[in-house]
């Protein structure tokens, strides 16, 4: 399959989220979903839509966020796995940036709450820091153990995310239906 065969099957199955779908397909429909994306994002820079709540990028995502999720589940399918695993890695992904952001709304209050924010010095939001972390919450500062701990774990979950869907799909028929490539 080809990149414009592999866009255009995408979306004539724009919410088709049964049967099963090729390796090429898959790769072809994202590569496509990133360059419109980066192109919107640059579109958006030099207009000044960037910082406006219905920029261009925007409504790129919003119009490709159901093909890209329907085209990762048939490939699942391809896989032989179950679509409701793209929900397993999405969860991951949305715990550790919440993790992420906890860490960092902790730190932004201890700095703010210490006077920093107010003009103070870097050695009096160095102390504040210090005594964050001496406190019940002190595991959740700025580049703290639990920050890098939800990174890895985000890394590490979208590297297998997409490991699984770079492998060969079950050769034959499965039990989602036939093979894409035959």
């Amino acid at each position: 399959m080809n990149f414009a065969t592999a866009v255009q099957t995408c979306f004539h199955k724009y919410a088709s989220f049964g049967g099963r779908a090729s390796r090429s397909e898959f790769w072809f429909f994202t590569l496509f979903f990133f360059l419109l994306s980066a192109a919107a994002s640059i579109f958006d820079a030099m207009s000044g839509l960037g910082s406006s709540f219905m920029s261009t990028n925007l409504v790129v995502t919003l119009l490709c966020l159901l093909p890209l999720a329907a085209v990762t589940n048939r490939r699942l399918h391809d896989r032989d796995l179950s679509g409701w695993w793209q929900l397993a890695f999405i969860a991951i992904g949305m715990l550790a940036a919440g993790v992420a952001a906890v860490d960092i709304y902790t730190t932004f209050s201890v700095l703010i709450s210490a006077g920093v924010a107010g003009g103070e010095s870097l050695d009096a939001a160095q102390k504040a820091l210090d005594q964050a972390e001496a406190s019940p919450l002190g595991m959740f500062s700025l580049f703290g153990t639990l920050f890098w701990i939800a990174a890895a774990l985000c890394i590490a979950a979208t590297v297998v995310f997409y490991a699984v869907l770079a492998v060969r799909g079950v050769p034959g028929e499965n039990r989602f239906g036939p093979d894409p490539l035959v």
